[in-house]
């Protein structure tokens, strides 16, 4: 019983412990998909950036086309670039929800491009209020304003890219440690559990053999106890004289037809040897044959 109890604490033990290790590693593994999950977001954030200021240099030239050749072409280019950058520009207002550690960096860059695109825009109403000469040197009186809202805008493109590669980079960092953390720790888990397993096993196979050892220590211990009742049943009532002596040829055990046909109790007889109730002449051959029998020269 005390063995059985410890095999099936040790084998909950185990179970507890594969448990554990099985939890802990799903935790974790969540976590890494959720670090994927992340760095994916990230990485479209960034690609909607890029196409975000790739869209307003695009509009920058049809701008600048038209503004030096008036061609209506340019002109209907560029409104349709800027409704293309209008549904970026909301694509991306979208995106701050998913990184609010941002916002500063979204509210500059929103701003910086709103009013670069307001000044776009006054620049072509120059076009429809003026002549093209008058409209080209209003234009050109505002180079000093048109540098600086350019390198703001600029900054606050280059200053959100820098943030969201360095925010990528530090998600794909970890992601591979927490993949070279699960890939070890199921490793780690698979021989744990193995090994917790295979000593089950064996320990189960231990006990098992030790529960049959004394199952047949008990079989053969009530065997021999039935040997020695029937060998005392069949000595005590022999319908011949029999009796057990030492080395020495003193009498151990003797029945009650050894007793009769010899004329002695049960204790006269005891407290004897064979040599003293042996005839002289016999004594010599009986000695001989008693230790023929000591040396298993003989048998019986």
């Amino acid at each position: 019983m005390p063995e059985s109890s410890s095999n099936k604490s040790f084998l909950m033990v185990s179970l507890l412990i594969i448990l554990i290790s099985s939890i802990f590693f799903t935790i974790n593994f969540s976590s890494q998909d959720k670090l994927a999950t992340y760095s994916f977001q990230t990485e479209l954030e960034i690609n909607s950036l890029n196409s975000l200021f790739k869209t307003h240099y695009d509009l920058v030239l049809e701008k600048r086309k038209f503004q030096s050749l008036l061609s209506p072409a340019s002109r209907s280019n560029y409104i349709r670039l800027k409704s293309e950058l209008a549904k970026e520009l909301d694509s991306l207002r979208m995106g701050m929800k998913q990184f609010p550690q941002f916002e500063a960096n979204y509210t500059n860059l929103f701003l910086a491009l709103e009013s670069r695109l307001e000044q776009l825009d006054r620049h072509l109403a120059y076009f429809d209020q003026f002549s093209v000469g008058v409209a080209q040197q209003k234009i050109q009186a505002e180079t000093d304003e048109i540098q600086s809202r350019s390198a703001v805008l600029e900054l606050a493109y280059q200053q959100m890219l820098k943030d969201l590669l360095a925010e990528r980079d530090q998600f794909t960092r970890d992601y591979f440690a927490k993949a070279r953390f699960n890939y070890i720790g199921f490793i780690v888990l698979f021989v744990i559990s193995l090994v917790l397993l295979v000593a089950n096993y064996f320990l189960g196979q231990k006990q098992q053999k030790l529960s049959l050892e004394k199952q047949q220590q008990r079989i053969q211990f009530e065997l021999a106890q039935k040997d020695t009742q029937d060998f005392q049943t069949s000595f005590d009532n022999a319908a011949i004289g029999m009796g057990l002596v030492d080395d020495s040829g003193r009498w151990i055990r003797v029945n009650s037809s050894l007793c009769k046909m010899l004329g002695y109790t049960p204790e006269e007889l005891i407290n004897l040897t064979f040599q003293e109730i042996t005839h002289p002449e016999d004594l010599f051959a009986d000695l001989e044959q008693a230790k023929r029998l000591r040396n298993r020269v003989v048998h019986d």
